[in-house]
């Protein structure tokens, strides 16, 4: 679907607007993080960034947001016989674009040293979580009990499991290799969720 050139106004200044709260963040810490410094950063008024964002924090989850998007935009476009466990590592198989692995990964590197921006992301993956139960409801006709909402936890889990894990092997590092190397690991994050942890079921006391 075409975008009018209004929508696309909206959505490249909602884009300054996030890209601003980053940087100043990342200047200022969280403790500097206020919506007059990011309208002013961004160039537009104080009431033009509430137009956009209810709360400073909100600006903050962008990254996340547009990440889950893209993986539901992709799941989408497969065949609805594909099972949602199949569909996710599918799904962020095509995933390749490495600015929106930059900007959910520095976020999170973030977040490491902010224990603020830390509960903000979790709340966010959490909400994440519930905006994947409802899409498993609508595409699957599943109704929401608890099995629907232990999977998708556990997909978010499993991603969440790649970051931190890409971020201890990584030391930091968002060069483009290294976020060719977390796209891997969240493939492997998700293939292992959906064959039911293989190498995990082999552990035992006396191995």
């Amino acid at each position: 679907m075409l975008l009018s050139r209004r929508d696309i106004n909206k959505a490249e200044t909602r884009a300054a607007i996030a890209r601003s709260a980053v940087e100043i963040l990342k200047t200022s810490g969280i403790e500097g993080l206020t919506a007059d410094k990011i309208a002013e950063s961004a160039g537009v008024s104080r009431r033009t960034f509430f137009n956009y964002f209810p709360t400073v924090d909100s600006a903050l989850n962008v990254p996340v947001e547009q990440f889950i998007e893209a993986v539901l935009a992709a799941v989408e476009e497969l065949d609805d016989s594909v099972p949602l466990s199949e569909a996710a590592v599918l799904a962020v198989s095509q995933m390749r674009d490495l600015e929106l692995y930059r900007s959910v990964a520095e976020m999170f590197l973030l977040a490491q040293s902010h224990p603020p921006l830390a509960r903000l992301q979790t709340e966010t993956w959490d909400s994440c979580s519930l905006s994947l139960a409802e899409f498993l409801k609508a595409r699957y006709s599943r109704p929401l009990d608890l099995d629907s909402f232990a999977f998708v936890f556990a997909i978010t889990g499993a991603g969440k499991a790649a970051f931190v894990y890409w971020a201890q092997e990584s030391a930091g590092d968002l060069s483009d290799a290294s976020l060719k190397q977390l796209h891997s690991y969240l493939g492997d994050a998700l293939s292992t969720l959906r064959d039911g942890f293989p190498t995990i079921r082999t552990f035992s006391r006396g191995a």
